[in-house]
């Protein structure tokens, strides 16, 4: 009986302990496909001023609308080689300056 109390015990303090990190590892996965969805928004409605050969173009007000309702952030963070293979993040980190979203890009 009290063996069979203290496994219950160890295991409560174990549920206790755990739980926060799978829903934070939960929490993290989401953001990162918040923002993977988010990129794949601003390439729909940005990609003329965003892509990597071109000139420099100013930001339409509906590029400016999905580029202001994003994590600038989030989004430099979670762009795949894949994603940089399409669209410049310097000229991405331009034109959310332009719309009043900065954020930094490297």
């Amino acid at each position: 009986m009290a063996m069979s109390k203290i496994c219950y015990i160890f295991f409560a303090f174990l549920m206790f302990i755990g739980s926060p990190i799978f829903t934070n590892q939960a929490v993290l996965a989401t953001d990162n496909n918040d923002c993977l969805s988010d990129i794949t928004r601003i390439k729909e409605h940005c990609f003329s001023y965003i892509q990597i050969i071109g000139p420099d173009v100013l930001p339409s007000s509906e590029c400016c609308d999905i580029i202001r309702g994003v994590d600038v952030a989030c989004i430099c963070k979670s762009a795949t080689d894949e994603i940089k293979q399409t669209i410049s993040m310097s000229r991405f980190g331009l034109v959310a300056r332009l719309c009043g979203n900065p954020g930094k890009c490297l």
